[in-house]
């Protein structure tokens, strides 16, 4: 049967009219209303004299609302919208009406900003004093703050915290930065300054790779040489600098689009209550590349039935890539996920991976970073525990960007004299920018003939080394170098 539509019958009328109808004519009637008071407001206009009625809106509006007077027409043709059918519009939605009502008469009685500010501050302030008075107003700017973002007091207090960590982040740097630039200008040739000398410790007692040039010399005989620089440590004068993080580059990050979050978790639990599974998303965690919504599933239901479901889904909610991803349960909770790939995904830096307390306050010199996983959390590995890595991936996917964010998260980590690289790079133009750095043990191999010199070498170094463990009693870099600090 066709539904019936909404009609609403006046008394002076002798037919019905559609609902519909009237509250497009009152939303009209407001866009009016707020274009008039809007148009007062210019001088043009306003003191023509053909706009006498013009410049009495404006002295009313300016009277009643002070400074703030340029916001209420703004406010009038946002309420408007609503008189009108604008699902489609993610702007016009009732939380935002009423948030920024709430903040416009929250900042109308602390500016007591024309003649209704004075009023509201004036009202409050006999039965709860000023002081009550500017609590009440924060109290009701804070509640339309947190309706106009549509999000938690925690979130909404957690976002601050980012806010202000991520300016005393670029604070501390910034004057790290210019303290060292000072300290550099005076000390004579700028060259001779920033130029940092190593010398060779023949005292020291740890492992000297310049120890081993005639073994070398003979494994790869016939072959072309590489030529190895000998393990330094620094000098008394000049002591190593580590590098702030201001010499990343700062991106306009711009957050990735999840589309309608709370829609989409109806749409979840529409789609599988179709199907005769009651679930509840209970909570949404927001990724960079997807977001996750993970639902509490009635008692008795079969996992596997909901892991079937896929295609569903994935129609249903008009995936992005075709496809969304059940992880059946979420490991460690009693929670099944839903992971829906982001509309446009958000670009993770190294910047903000390198000033994150994962790595602020870990201090393994060998963490790099692995990037943000589904709940937006930085994530990391050390090095010294995956001694083979492999990475893999088609040609565009970042194989590339990995190597080089893991090589500048070591230089930013540790000193020369801590770490040596040699870096092969058979292409020639991914690794050769890295040639002037003083970590490295020898140039970029870029020629595949010295490749197997530098493997043969570093297989050398490495029998030496145990070796050496074998003599001390120790069976790692960390335990020698352990033993080495309690001779000392």
């Amino acid at each position: 049967m066709p539904r019936r539509k909404s009609l609403l019958k006046l008394p002076f009328l002798k037919y019905k009219i559609n609902r519909n109808t009237i509250f497009n004519i009152v939303g009209f009637l407001l866009i009016g209303v707020s274009l008039i008071t809007f148009l007062s407001y210019f001088k043009g206009f306003s003191t023509d004299t053909d706009g006498r009625f013009l410049s009495k809106i404006n002295q009313l509006m300016i009277t009643k609302f002070g400074q703030l007077a340029i916001f209420f027409p703004l406010l009038l043709l946002l309420i408007s919208a609503h008189f009108f059918n604008t699902r489609k519009l993610k702007f016009i939605r009732p939380n935002i009406t009423i948030g920024l009502i709430f903040i416009f008469i929250a900042l109308l009685g602390v500016l007591q900003s024309g003649d209704y500010g004075r009023l509201i501050l004036n009202n409050l302030a006999l039965d709860f004093s000023s002081f009550g008075a500017l609590a009440i107003l924060l109290v009701i700017f804070f509640i339309g703050l947190i309706l106009f973002l549509d999000t938690s007091v925690d979130a909404f207090f957690l976002f601050i915290f980012d806010i202000v960590k991520n300016i005393y982040f670029f604070a501390k740097n910034y004057i790290f930065r210019i303290l060292s630039s000072t300290s550099f200008s005076k000390k004579g040739d700028k060259k001779e300054k920033e130029e940092v000398e190593f010398i060779e410790d023949k005292k020291s007692k740890e492992i000297a790779l310049g120890k081993i040039e005639e073994p070398v010399k003979k494994i790869i005989k016939g072959e072309p040489s590489i030529t190895i620089k000998p393990i330094t440590s620094l000098s008394g004068k000049n002591t190593w600098i580590y590098p702030p993080l201001t010499l990343l580059t700062d991106i306009l990050q711009k957050e990735a689009d999840r589309g309608d979050v709370k829609q989409n978790a109806a749409i979840i639990e529409k789609t599988l209550d179709s199907f005769g599974i009651r679930a509840q998303v209970v909570e949404v965690n927001n990724g960079p590349a997807v977001t996750q919504y993970a639902l509490k599933i009635s008692l008795g239901t079969k996992l596997s039935r909901i892991t079937a479901l896929a295609n569903d889904l994935a129609l249903a909610l008009a995936a992005s890539t075709g496809q969304v991803r059940i992880e059946a349960p979420i490991p460690g909770r009693a929670l099944v996920g839903i992971e829906i790939p982001n509309r446009r995904p958000e670009i993770v830096t190294l910047k903000k991976l390198l000033s994150s307390p994962l790595f602020v306050d870990n201090p393994d010199p060998l963490l790099v970073p692995l990037g943000l996983d589904v709940s937006g959390q930085p994530q990391a590995a050390s090095i010294a525990k995956m001694p083979h890595v492999l990475i893999a991936g088609a040609t565009g996917s970042g194989k590339s960007v990995l190597l080089n964010s893991w090589i500048t998260s070591m230089l930013f980590r540790t000193k020369p004299e801590d770490l040596r690289l040699i870096l092969v790079d058979p292409k020639r133009v991914e690794l050769t920018l890295y040639n002037s750095i003083p970590h490295l043990l020898t140039e970029v191999v870029v020629e595949a003939e010295k490749i197997i010199s530098a493997l043969k070498w570093t297989v050398s170094e490495m029998e030496l080394r145990y070796k050496e463990f074998a003599k001390a009693g120790v069976r790692n870099l960390e335990g020698y170098n352990q033993l080495e600090e309690v001779e000392k």
